[in-house]
């Protein structure tokens, strides 16, 4: 049986079934609250697992609100507003043969992967028969493209649109008519096989997008599976880091008005200490991990939280990272002077990235105890990995959660300087 990892439990169909998701249902029932929503991805295995989470949940003794196929953070925004808990069935930016259910509570957070285990150790329970629960379908998309309306302005311009055949199919459109957005829209009709890309939107999945953007002179923009994952592409066709994109969001947020430091994970650009500086505050560093940004963020002083993936959390809809108004905020910041334009004003720096494999858990640790002893006395940060920062330049070196391999992540103030601390850091590992 597949287990909770960082952002819930994920994997084939012979491990995540519908057995596995009926327990999920029912153990998690008791411990979310009476009325809990699901909502699922396009991918083909979503269906069975839905309608075994919802027999899980009403054998329970909670009620169950479908809210069918949706984005994960219009999800989140609905079970922020109205629901006690929520599950989503997704697998992300994974690719089709996978599947997932992401598990919030009432309070917007995703359950921690050491709560949801011990949770899952629980035996199925049923209610008497007389307190099953029921289930009620609701359209939660028209309250999130309402509050969209509220708080965005007209966003009168062009823009590419490659929807990678997932969730963002169904909601993007309605948002784009509501803001004044024209839009050329790719890999359009919802298909949990992903026919016209793979779901996560990387640089070398998205050709015909950047294509189109440079023939039409327009920016695009390109979605995960569930919309969580942001990409994009400047008007010249060339593609735009999750962390650019990111730091783009923040700086919109303080010229809009807003205060507060800025949640991220340890393994984000120095470039966001930078931009939080300059307008008076400071940058909170976390474990990587989607529940551990959320929580943090959801605490008094943050205005936000986010990370290399492209996205931010707008904590006015819900403490999910949001695909869709990260999107909204780059575009409404740059109109003016256009993508290209607007990034030349970001900090420069330039990040590198190794990959480490490994054999086995204790040459992992043992690659880190060296970086420790190597870099002992430095400024650094050890809640994940290690991280040492300088005045023009940083690494971190984190072991993976899943699979046998370190990562190893350099960013210096200049694309000489970071390929030659690459190869000193590189040295102490063949050491």
């Amino acid at each position: 049986m597949a287990k909770f990892g960082t952002s819930g439990i994920r994997g084939l169909f012979h491990d995540l079934n519908p057995q596995t998701a009926f327990k999920v249902g029912n153990v998690f029932s008791k411990f979310l609250g009476k009325n809990i929503g699901v909502a699922t991805d396009t991918r083909k295995t979503s269906e069975a697992i839905k309608h075994a989470l919802l027999s899980g949940i009403l054998s329970g003794g909670s009620n169950a609100v479908d809210l069918g196929i949706l984005p994960s953070p219009v999800a989140e925004f609905y079970n922020y507003n109205k629901l006690d808990g929520l599950f989503i069935v997704t697998a992300s930016h994974n690719p089709p043969e996978y599947n997932g259910i992401k598990v919030v509570d009432k309070n917007g957070l995703i359950i921690k992967k050491e709560v949801a285990n011990r949770i899952m150790k629980n035996e199925v329970s049923l209610v008497e028969w007389r307190n099953a629960g029921y289930v009620k379908k609701r359209n939660a998309l028209s309250l999130y493209v309402k509050k969209i309306a509220d708080k965005f302005k007209e966003i009168k311009r062009d823009v590419v649109v490659d929807y990678g055949n997932g969730t963002a199919s169904v909601a993007f459109p309605l948002i784009a008519k509501r803001l004044g957005l024209n839009l050329i829209e790719i890999n359009s009709h919802p298909d949990g096989m992903f026919p016209g890309r793979n779901s996560e939107p990387s640089e070398e999945n998205l050709g015909l997008l950047k294509q189109l953007s440079k023939e039409q002179g327009i920016a695009g923009i390109a979605f995960d599976g569930d919309c969580d994952r942001l990409s994009m592409v400047d008007e010249k066709g060339n593609f735009v880091s999750g962390d650019k994109t990111f730091l783009l969001v923040v700086k919109w947020m303080y010229e809009k008005g807003r205060k507060g430091d800025v949640v991220t994970t340890v393994a984000t650009t120095k470039a966001v200490e930078e931009i939080a500086k300059e307008y008076g505050f400071k940058v909170r560093y976390v474990v990587v991990g989607a529940p551990y940004i959320a929580e943090e963020t959801g605490k008094k002083g943050v205005m936000t939280g986010g990370e290399e993936v492209g996205t931010a959390i707008f904590k006015e809809f819900s403490l999910a990272k949001d695909g869709f108004l990260s999107a909204l905020a780059v575009l409404d910041f740059v109109k003016d002077k256009g993508l290209a334009e607007a990034l030349k004003d970001l900090p420069k720096w330039y990040k590198l990235k190794k990959i480490i494999r490994v054999n086995s858990e204790d040459e992992k640790q043992t690659i880190i105890r060296k970086f420790r002893e190597a870099f002992e006395g430095e400024n650094s940060i050890t809640i994940d990995g290690l991280r040492v920062d300088f005045d023009d330049w940083w690494f971190i070196i984190r072991p993976s959660g899943t699979e046998p391999l370190v990562r190893l992540f350099v960013e210096a103030k200049s694309k000489e300087k970071a390929e030659k601390k690459l190869k000193e850091l590189e040295k102490i590992i063949n050491d």
